[in-house]
């Protein structure tokens, strides 16, 4: 099985399927590249440095495209983003195609006798569009794990791998002193602008923050990731509890001072007032935070096997005592980073049960407040599960009436669940689950049976890494494929609830990257919309950095 990359977002190892597709960078008047034939023979075909008439349109669209050499052939193929158009009139300068039905936006291109020559892109109409309000082009500078609202200040909270947004660092001051930080979290407004003082993160952590859950009480925030400092302050084990405005909610213990007349002030220190943290493992990292409201606790779920807090009573300054306790994978701890000694641990053991044996990747939490668990473990805690198990919000123990049969016959990378369908979408390398083919991605119903109404077809130069179900119904997918059913998408679609293309939100052209998570939220105009966040640079052709905000007409 291949190893999967490390995955800031939820997961920390995610399986990838290598795959070359050839993108062609567009000028600012759209034309593909530069000419090959620079100080050669002039080409039998050329387009001319002009945009098609018009320059964008529906299916069916007659359009026509300034390009020499045809009328002297008619034993040429003109193509709309490698979708064969069919061919209206040719002149000596001119070309008319009609858009085809299942087209989407990207170059035209021409063969003729075994060449190719590429003209210019013509963008494809249809029902899904960039939201011009959301400002996300200058985005965040690495990936974006998760985004989360905050509804009562009115913006959102973003979390990843990224250390600028914007370019507000880059542009920022050079001294230390005025030099702007933005690292690993930062507050955006409902049109993605950054909000500068909305926040007070200081330096904000070391590492990667994959995870953030908010308090319903009063609203502080717990994140988790790979890290150990934040703000510059130490005593933190990848996991840690924020203020409101993301300061690190700290407190002043008292210590041992072994020489008070030379070190008067060595008998205290202000460390983080959450005591706790997880590490151990290969690769020790949170994966996800789930708050539990009933108890104002945060579910830590992660590949990790020691719970670890500080007993400051019998520390110094420079020489702190760490207690270790023995914890797999998934733990639940108290306000205050105490552990919760009723959630998957055996007080005769004095240790959790054995957890997997394997990486958690990642994990959802439904609207019954079962914990859902993937990865590429094939035992959890003893038990055979095949890469996927619910897991008791109670008890920590797996929760066998969430019947995935046999699973998964290779890793699953990512899981979405939707509270509204009740439906689960699983991606991954696996090809079937519990028996059904599959191709990597599956829909789960919320008992864990595989959902035989969705069929997932077959993807050309690549596999997905990301599905997620709207409200409606219809499923956002993205990944390194170049084609889905032999019909051109690259990299990203979106299909029925049966897994066929959706007529008419086909329209978008070139995605790079992957898709970590989707928030459904109405755009200014008042029309349906999508935020979608992750680690990608282009979608629908244009570059964009992580994050961008789409609208879908019903």
């Amino acid at each position: 099985m291949n190893l999967m990359r490390l995955k800031r977002t939820g997961t920390c190892i995610f399986l990838m399927l290598c795959m070359g597709i050839t993108l062609f960078s567009c000028k600012d008047d759209n034309m593909i590249g530069d000419s090959p034939y620079a100080n050669g023979p002039e080409p039998l075909v050329h387009f001319k440095d002009k945009k098609p008439s018009p320059a964008e349109g529906d299916p069916g669209t007659s359009v026509t495209f300034a390009v020499t050499g045809l009328n002297t052939s008619s034993d040429y193929t003109f193509y709309i983003n490698q979708t064969e158009a069919e061919i209206l009139s040719t002149s000596d300068s001119t070309v008319t195609v009609k858009i085809p039905e299942k087209a989407s936006s990207g170059a035209a291109s021409v063969t003729l006798d075994g060449q190719a020559y590429y003209g210019p892109v013509f963008t494809v109409e249809g029902k899904v569009s960039i939201a011009t309000s959301f400002n996300a082009f200058k985005g965040a500078n690495h990936e974006i794990s998760q985004i989360i609202e905050n509804p009562a200040a009115g913006y959102y909270i973003i979390v990843g791998s990224f250390t600028d947004y914007s370019g507000l660092v880059a542009a920022s001051a050079s001294s230390d002193d005025e030099k702007t930080y933005i690292n690993h979290i930062a507050a955006i407004s409902k049109t993605c602008d950054f909000r500068e003082g909305s926040f007070q993160a200081g330096k904000g952590s070391n590492g990667s923050l994959n995870t953030i859950a908010r308090s319903t009480v009063d609203g502080d925030l717990f994140v988790g990731g790979t890290f150990g400092t934040y703000n510059v302050r130490s005593g933190i084990n990848n996991i840690t509890r924020l203020n409101l405005d993301a300061s690190l909610d700290s407190m002043t213990v008292d210590l041992i001072n072994l020489d008070p007349e030379q070190t008067p002030n060595a008998g205290t220190d202000t460390v983080p007032s959450f005591n706790g943290g997880v590490a151990g493992g290969l690769f020790t990292n949170v994966v996800k935070l789930f708050y539990d409201k009933p108890t104002d606790e945060v579910y830590v779920i992660g590949n990790f096997t020691k719970y670890i807090n500080t007993y400051y009573k019998r520390s110094t300054k420079d020489g702190k005592i760490v207690y270790q306790t023995e914890m797999h994978q998934i733990i639940k701890l108290k306000r205050d980073g105490s552990l919760d000694s009723s959630f998957n641990y055996d007080p005769a053991k004095e240790k959790s049960a054995e957890g997997g044996n394997g990486y958690i990747l990642d994990a959802v939490r439904t609207a019954d407040d079962k914990m859902v668990i993937v990865g590429n473990f094939t035992t959890f805690n003893g038990k055979s599960v095949n890469r996927i198990c619910r897991i008791d919000d109670k008890t920590g123990k797996i929760d066998m009436t969430f019947n995935t049969g046999s699973g998964a016959d290779d890793a699953i990378g990512q899981i979405s669940y939707n509270e509204t369908t009740g439906k689960f979408l699983l991606t991954g390398a696996f090809h079937n689950f519990n028996g059904v083919p599959a191709n990597g991605v599956v829909m789960l119903n919320a008992d864990g049976s595989v959902d035989t109404n969705f069929k997932f077809g077959e993807t050309t130069r690549g596999r997905a890494n990301f599905a997620g179900q709207l409200d409606n119904g219809l499923i956002l997918v993205s990944g390194r494929f170049l084609k889905y059913n032999d019909v051109v998408r690259s990299g990203f679609m979106i299909l029925n609830p049966d897994g066929t293309l959706a007529d008419g939100y086909n329209n978008t052209g070139a995605f790079v990257g992957q898709i970590n998570q989707i928030v459904e939220e109405k755009t200014t105009l008042g029309k349906p919309g999508v935020i979608i966040v992750g680690n990608f640079s282009l979608f629908n052709n244009r570059e964009v950095n992580n994050i961008v905000k789409i609208a879908m007409q019903p």
